[in-house]
């Protein structure tokens, strides 16, 4: 199973419930990145996720950052029991597992998280999430690799040339019907 996958499943899931999510999210105040972040406006609660694909990479040294007020390790099936004895060492933190059904990905609960106060205010979460969505807007497709002003600047550019060559089109058009009908500008 690939982290898209997980990604996916999970994604789908909370889309479902309507809940605010962004992938690869900075912390204000670290250079920790957290694989999800989510925020749940209805009981105004922040969610960290954090998705494994494999046992090495469950075991690995690399940070987990669990600051939400609820946390979460998503895994393959597979890997629940080794997930579950990694979140008894962290305070709180829940675990999804998720079933890969070739055409779909389904997640589901195993381990519910305990909800906590978090040490980030609210805004500077927010604000965070705001800058990973816009950087990924940015880095869409959408731009091909040029930044929204510059794309912009181009296309008003080429609508601009555009325009002249159809008044030039129109002139000679206008030109060549008075003289086939044998009239003449009035000045």
């Amino acid at each position: 199973m690939t982290t898209l996958t997980l990604q996916t499943a999970m994604f789908q899931r909370l889309q479902a419930m309507g809940v605010y999510s962004c992938l690869e999210v900075k912390m204000p105040d670290s250079d920790e990145r957290v694989d999800m972040l989510t925020y749940r406006k209805r009981n105004k609660t922040w969610e960290m996720y954090e998705f494994k694909v494999s046992k090495s990479d469950l075991c690995s040294k690399a940070a987990m950052t669990f600051r939400g007020n609820r946390n979460f390790l998503c895994v393959p099936a597979e890997l629940v029991e080794e997930a579950l004895k990694v979140a008894r060492n962290q305070y709180g933190v829940g675990v999804y597992s998720v079933t890969d059904y070739g055409d779909i990905a389904i997640a589901n609960i195993v381990k519910k998280s305990i909800k906590r106060e978090i040490d980030i205010p609210h805004n500077d979460l927010m604000f965070s999430m705001m800058q990973a969505l816009a950087g990924k807007y940015q880095r869409s497709n959408l731009y091909k690799g040029e930044n929204f002003l510059d794309a912009r600047v181009v296309n008003l550019k080429e609508e601009i040339r555009d325009l002249k060559d159809r008044i030039k089109n129109y002139e000679s058009m206008r030109v060549d019907f008075l003289e086939e009908h044998g009239w003449r500008e009035v000045e």
